[in-house]
C-alpha cells in the first residue's frame, strides 16, 4: 500500500560531526513523521562520532563515500598564488576538474535515488556552494529544493549562479540573511527561521556531575569552563588560552575542556596543544576530542565560552546547546552569536580577539556565582522561547508542504 507521506531528501555536506550535522539531527527528530518520510544522504565519508546518533534514533543515513580530501578545491590542498591571474586560472581549473570527476557522478547517483524513492522535495543542509552535486540532481529530476543558509561568506560568484536554481532559502540567523541580501539575491526567496536545538534533551538531562568529573580527573571544587567547536584557525582557541594565562594569575582553580578536533587537518590542533605547553596551562586544560554526549559535558560546565575571531559565526549550535542547559555563555561580538546572547542578561559579549576583555569576563563569572546562575537561568528561558527546534520546525514543514504540492 502506497504511503501518503511526503518523501523528503535531506543532504548533508559534512562528515558526521559538528554543528551542521547536529542541527540536521535535531531537525529530523522534530520533523512530523506522520506527514513526512525523511531520507538522509551524505556526499562524503561520514566517519564522525555524531553519525551513530542517527541510527540510535531510527534514521538510516546513506553515504556516497567520496573522499573530500581528493578534491582539487579541498581547502587543505589549495596553494595560494601571488599572481591573481594564476590564482584565478587554478581556481577555475580545479572547479571544472572536480565537476567532471566528482560532482556530476555524484549528481547522477543522487538523481537515481530521487527517482527510486519518489522524493518530492530536497533540503540542502548548509550553504548552496557545498551542494553542487545535489543541486544538479535537483535540476536533472526537476525536484524542488530548499537550501538552509547556515554560513557567512564563501562561495563567491558560483553561489550567485547556483542560487538561481534554488526554490527557497532558509536563513538560520539575521546575519546569514544579511549575507544573502548583500550578494544581490532576491529577498522573496529567503525566509528567516532561527536554528534550534532539542531543549528537552538538555534541560531534562539527568547526569551525575561528581561521577563525570571523576572520569575526567577534575576535582569537585574546580570551576569548569568549556569550549566546543572544530579546532581550526579563527575559532578563537589561541586567544582563549592567552586569556586563561591572565586568569590563572588571579585564580588557578579552573579547568578548560576543549571539546572538538579537526579530522582533516591536524596542524592547527598541534599548534593549540603547543600553546597550552607554552603558557604552562597543562594542569588547567583537557582536550576531550569530539564528544558524542554533549549534554554530559555541559552538565559539569560552569561557564561556556565561544569567542571566534576571524571565523564568521552564523549562529553557533554549541552556544545554543549550552543555553538550553542553563549555562551562562561568553561569546565574541561576532555575527549571529550576538543574536543568541543578550549581554549581561544571558551571558557576556566581548570584542573579538580582545584577550584582556575575555579574561575579565571569565574572572567576573568565576568570582560571582550568583550572577553566573542568573545568566544561566535567563539563557535557558531565551533558548526555550526562541531557539526551540520543536517550534522552529513548523515553518520549515509548511515550506516543504507548499513545494511538494506545487510539484
Amino acid at each position: 500500500m502506497k504511503s501518503n507521506k511526503i518523501n523528503v531528501l535531506f543532504i548533508e555536506p559534512g562528515f558526521g560531526y559538528g554543528g551542521s550535522t547536529m542541527f540536521l539531527l535535531y531537525t529530523l527528530k522534530a520533523l512530523n513523521k506522520e506527514k513526512f518520510n525523511p531520507h538522509i544522504l551524505f556526499y562524503y565519508r561520514a566517519y564522525g562520532p555524531d553519525i551513530k546518533k542517527f541510527f540510535t534514533y531510527g534514521f538510516k543515513p546513506i553515504s556516497l563515500n567520496y573522499d573530500v580530501t581528493k578534491r582539487r578545491d579541498f581547502w587543505g590542498r589549495q596553494k595560494k598564488q601571488k599572481h591573481p591571474l594564476i590564482c584565478k586560472f587554478n581556481n577555475y581549473t580545479s572547479f571544472f576538474i572536480d565537476l567532471t570527476k566528482y560532482d556530476i557522478p555524484m549528481a547522477l547517483s543522487i538523481a537515481k535515488y530521487i527517482k527510486n524513492k519518489d522524493i518530492k522535495v530536497i533540503v540542502f543542509n548548509n550553504d548552496i556552494h557545498f551542494h553542487i552535486p545535489g543541486l544538479l540532481a535537483s535540476i536533472f529530476t526537476r525536484t524542488p529544493c530548499i537550501c538552509r543558509k547556515a554560513g557567512i561568506g564563501g562561495g563567491g560568484k558560483i553561489s550567485k549562479i547556483l542560487a538561481i536554481f534554488v526554490d527557497k532559502f532558509i536563513a538560520s540567523s539575521k546575519a546569514t540573511m544579511r549575507d544573502y541580501l548583500s550578494n544581490g539575491l532576491p529577498p522573496k526567496k529567503i525566509t528567516l527561521i532561527y536554528e534550534g536545538v532539542d531543549i528537552d534533551a538538555f534541560s531534562k538531562s539527568q547526569k551525575n556531575i561528581d561521577v563525570i568529573k571523576k572520569e575526567l580527573g577534575i576535582p569537585k571544587e574546580i570551576t569548569v569552563l568549556t569550549s566546543i567547536s572544530r579546532i581550526s584557525p579563527g575559532k578563537g582557541h589561541l586567544e582563549l588560552l592567552e586569556a586563561l594565562s591572565l586568569v590563572k594569575k588571579e585564580t588557578p582553580n579552573f579547568c578548560l575542556l576543549i571539546v572538538g578536533d579537526d579530522f582533516l587537518n591536524k596542524t592547527f590542533v598541534k599548534k593549540v596543544k603547543n600553546k597550552v605547553n607554552e603558557l604552562n596551562l597543562q594542569k588547567n586544560v583537557i582536550f576531550t576530542g569530539w564528544c558524542s554526549d554533549i549534554a554530559k559535558i555541559l552538565a559539569i560546565t560552569d561557564i561556556f565560552i565561544h569567542c571566534p575571531t576571524t571565523w564568521r559565526e552564523a549562529m553557533g549550535i554549541a552556544n545554543l546547546e549550552a543555553m538550553a542547559m542553563g549555562k551562562p555563555t561568553i561569546v565574541s561580538d561576532n555575527e549571529g552569536l550576538v543574536e543568541a546572547v543578550v549581554n549581561e542578561v544571558t551571558g557576556i559579549i566581548v570584542p573579538p580577539g580582545n584577550i584582556q576583555a575575555l579574561a575579565q569576563a571569565i574572572l567576573k563569572l568565576i568570582k560571582d556565582k550568583t550572577l553566573a546562575n542568573t545568566l544561566g537561568k535567563n539563557a535557558y528561558k531565551r533558548a526555550k522561547d526562541i531557539f526551540n527546534i520543536k517550534k522552529n520546525i513548523k515553518p520549515l514543514e509548511e515550506i516543504i508542504l507548499t513545494l511538494a504540492n506545487e510539484k
